[in-house]
């Protein structure tokens, strides 16, 4: 299962006595939400071009 932005954010940790700072925890797993939406936005729009290059070569092989 892929992990999206929205998981991401809304991840919560077990609190210990000793534990993580709660806000730089949230500071840095928004940061990496950001990230990851950032790249899977990006990768959708590379399999697009991908998919119309693949019409696109399809097609000048009929010619």
């Amino acid at each position: 299962m892929r992990t999206s932005p929205l998981s991401i954010k809304r991840q919560e940790f077990n609190k210990s006595f000793r534990g993580f700072s709660a806000e730089e925890v949230h500071s840095f797993l928004e940061k990496i939400a950001s990230e990851v939406e950032e790249l899977q936005t990006e990768n959708d729009s590379t399999k697009k071009q991908l998919e119309e290059a693949n019409v696109q070569l399809a097609e000048f092989k009929r010619i």
